[in-house]
């Protein structure tokens, strides 16, 4: 029974599911990750919503934002909404908060973001799209943050435990075996939640993430937030803010296609493109170089 592939980022590792009944579940795959760059802007208020009884005093933000190439979100429309991915650890639909995004995250990695998506099409064009949180359910929502997938909370052996976790070269016998009977038993998906509920408490911020509705408790220490939303939205629910062509905003193909184009802030580029005149444009006020 086939797998889809699931990852973490994991130090300077990408580690990604593949399959059962195959050679290996897990691929690990190098990722140059720079997070030296990390420092603290002014801050800058965000909006945000109480959503239902359940959240209590804790708020998550209004909005949040997926981007995606042009190619993939033709294909959204024609499915009908965004569905999860099916190949990431958790398994969801990826979302960043303007707020965190432009203030907390590193220059490297938001620009590794954006020229992931443009080179996963021909177009060369990112589409952001926007969703409203007060029509998602915020028991589905999660969080994570970059410290965390990049494994800088655990130590050498948590590491290795985890690997032992996720990696057929380094999984004992017996767990390979589990692993087997529950892709037998069960679908996959089923499998592969009950298989995680297994693993040690101590990598579930990695494995599931924490309870969005904590959010603005990891903003009180300035973390850079990832948005994991475990079920599917439906079109109705996304707008499209706007549309950015590499080709056009740079001249090139690439911003690695050109040594001096190494230093640009393309993601910032890109983002003042998307949102020139409209309300997000005041994010780019706070914004990290």
């Amino acid at each position: 029974m086939a797998l889809g592939k699931i990852g973490a980022c994991i130090g300077e590792k990408i580690i990604a599911w593949t399959r059962v009944n195959g050679k290996s579940l897990l691929a690990t795959r190098p990722a140059k990750v720079n997070i030296n760059e990390l420092r603290l802007a002014a801050p800058l208020a965000a909006d945000t919503v109480q959503l239902s009884t359940q959240a209590g005093k804790h708020k998550i933000p209004r909005y949040l934002y997926h981007m995606t190439s042009l190619e993939n979100y033709q294909k959204i429309l024609q499915a009908g909404g965004l569905q999860p991915m099916g190949f990431r650890m958790p398994d969801g639909i990826y979302m960043l908060e303007l707020d965190s995004f432009g203030k907390y995250w590193s220059k490297g990695i938001r620009n590794d973001l954006c020229d992931m998506i443009l080179r996963s099409g021909e177009s060369k064009q990112i589409v952001m799209l926007k969703i409203p949180t007060k029509n998602l359910n915020s028991t589905k929502l999660r969080i994570r943050t970059q410290q965390e997938i990049d494994g800088a909370k655990l130590d050498k052996m948590e590491q290795i435990e985890l690997q032992e976790w996720l990696s057929f070269a380094y999984m004992p016998e017996e767990r390979k075996a589990l692993i087997n009977q529950l892709f037998q038993k069960y679908d996959k998906k089923t499998a592969l939640k009950k298989y995680v509920d297994m693993m040690p408490q101590k990598f579930e911020p990695i494995t599931k993430g924490y309870d969005a509705r904590l959010s603005s408790l990891f903003k009180q220490r300035k973390a850079d937030l990832e948005f994991i939303y475990t079920d599917e939205i439906p079109i109705s629910k996304i707008s499209v803010v706007g549309k950015a062509d590499y080709k056009d905003l740079f001249g090139i193909e690439y911003y690695r296609d050109e040594l001096d184009a190494r230093e640009r802030n393309i993601a910032k580029t890109i983002f003042e493109k998307i949102f020139n005149s409209k309300p997000e444009e005041r994010m780019l006020r706070a914004w990290r170089e």
